[in-house]
């Protein structure tokens, strides 16, 4: 296996992955919940800490950033062209946005930020490159600056895994298999947490009607049922939504 950044790199730099991201990742009914999540819980922070300049890490084809509101300056990086090619025309507020090419173990800004987030990014490292790049958004940040990341939680059966990334190398995925660990590394990177937000509750169970929902056509019906058994409080989260702030 290729070291985990170049692999990812090399993976986003291809323009048919690039477009095809968000309708592979997050058209289908259990997709588009997690994304309405991830989005609200970015928009609610960014609300109640008054946020006025953000930074997306790792930002893809602009899956969050066409949906994040409610600051005023934003920096999006990534370091695959095809990416931000399709980011700077998905988004709905261009005049907010600032797309750069740029490697976030290496980034240097001119002004500190209230608040960085990164999806689907943060996870594919092993430890010594998580603290990296923990250590790399704490000199980002302001004080008492927040950072939004997502942590696996529930480890997939192979066959699942298997299906999802069929065809493509294997990425690494760092799972948590019990919060204390995720809560002490945080702390040992220099943040203290301000909220753990469990999300797909019922992975198996929504998988299968997000499925049978999307082949039916019927989207929005299989929508509110992912909604409905995710209000149920049981079971392990596929993943949090950390929002944790600069000590």
């Amino acid at each position: 296996m290729r070291a985990n950044a170049e692999l990812i790199k090399s993976l986003y730099q291809n323009y048919r992955i690039a477009s095809g991201y968000i309708d592979e990742r997050f058209s289908k009914p259990l997709g588009r919940v997690q994304h309405k999540i991830q989005v609200g819980s970015i928009n609610n922070a960014i609300r109640r800490y008054q946020i006025d300049n953000i930074l997306e890490v790792a930002c893809g084809p602009a899956r969050l950033a066409s949906d994040v509101k409610g600051f005023k300056k934003g920096i999006a990086i990534d370091t695959s062209d095809q990416m931000l090619e399709i980011a700077r025309r998905r988004v709905r507020n261009p005049d907010k946005w600032r797309f750069v090419n740029a490697d976030a173990f290496n980034l240097k800004l001119n002004s500190r930020l209230q608040l960085i987030y990164s999806f689907r990014f943060i996870r594919h490292f092993k430890t010594t490159d998580r603290m990296r790049l923990y250590k790399a958004f704490h000199g980002l940040l302001d004080n008492h600056g927040i950072l939004i990341f997502d942590a696996l939680h529930y480890e997939k059966i192979a066959f699942i895994r298997n299906i999802e990334n069929r065809g493509q190398e294997k990425i690494y995925d760092k799972i948590y298999l019990d919060k204390k660990a995720l809560e002490n590394e945080i702390y040992t990177a220099g943040y203290e947490i301000l909220e753990l937000k469990g999300v797909i509750h019922h992975f198996y169970a929504q998988a299968v009607i997000s499925r049978i929902s999307n082949k039916l056509k019927i989207d929005m019906i299989g929508i509110r049922a992912i909604y409905s058994i995710e209000r149920i409080p049981l079971g392990r989260p596929l993943e949090w939504i950390v929002i944790c702030r600069k000590r």
